[in-house]
């Protein structure tokens, strides 16, 4: 996935030829907005087609079959992340708007559709990261706008009836406090990065959030040794090991156990 001023791409590789080529575009950024980060694709296991999201449109790719706007949702929102719940598709989207409210939408993946089957309310602020864990959506949210009396760190969960929330972390320090979209999910833990205060020391690293004994949240490990470090580029699991991109062009793999 790449993105220009006006809309976005996903692209294919052949590892035979080492060429590109374009799969589809969606245009989906109108030219007055400033461009968030596209969140992750996600093949949902029902029906292993991929689904990609832009602005406020989700994009399918069967296989090659390109549809640019399979399901478009209202303007006043934008999606930061993909998972499925159950056969749905769960949508989590942030407001555009400062001081609004985050939802997530439940899309059955029936492009013939123009609704959503179920909407959730995860609460005011940002909806960055959702995940399926342990069959519940996990999601962490930031609230650190002028709307917000407290900046807080929190994290919601839904497994029917109304997304309860379940951890929340304050800090008095609007400065220097940040979400991002990345994630990644291992085992039954969702990983994700953050810069967040603890006891008065501000934390950028990777986060965990999962459920044993009760669900928790917390930070989880540095990336580069005991280095401090500006910014987390993505980072993703494969089979044992953990790979990081960082700090403008650096990176660096370690054992997914830590």
């Amino acid at each position: 996935m790449g993105y220009s001023s006006t809309d976005v791409k996903m692209y294919s590789y052949d590892g035979a030829t080492i060429t590109f080529a374009t799969v589809g575009t969606i245009s989906a950024y109108p030219t007055n907005i400033a461009i968030p980060n596209i969140p992750k694709p996600f093949r949902h296991p029902a029906d292993d087609i991929l689904y990609a999201a832009a602005c406020n449109v989700v994009a399918v790719n069967n296989n090659g079959s390109f549809t640019a706007a399979g399901l478009t949702l209202p303007s006043d929102c934008w999606i930061t992340s993909l998972t499925e719940y159950g056969s749905y598709l769960a949508i989590a989207t942030a407001p555009r708007n400062p001081g609004e409210r985050s939802r997530v939408f439940l899309w059955g993946r029936d492009t013939s559709q123009t609704t959503v089957s179920e909407i959730l309310d995860f609460g005011q602020g940002d909806l960055k990261v959702l995940e399926n864990i342990d069959g519940a959506l996990v999601g962490i949210v930031i609230s650190n706008s002028d709307f917000s009396v407290t900046p807080q760190l929190k994290m919601y969960v839904y497994s029917g009836g109304s997304p309860e929330l379940v951890k929340t972390l304050s800090t008095t320090t609007y400065a220097s406090i940040s979400l991002d979209i990345f994630k990644a999910k291992q085992g039954n833990e969702l990983y994700f990065t953050a810069k967040f205060p603890i006891q008065g020391t501000t934390i950028n690293q990777l986060w965990v959030a999962g459920r044993k004994d009760g669900w928790y949240l917390s930070p989880d490990r540095y990336v580069n040794g005991t280095t401090a470090i500006t910014s987390v580029n993505g980072f993703d699991f494969v089979g044992d090991y953990l790979f990081v991109g960082f700090d403008s062009g650096s990176f660096v793999r370690t054992y997914a156990g830590g």
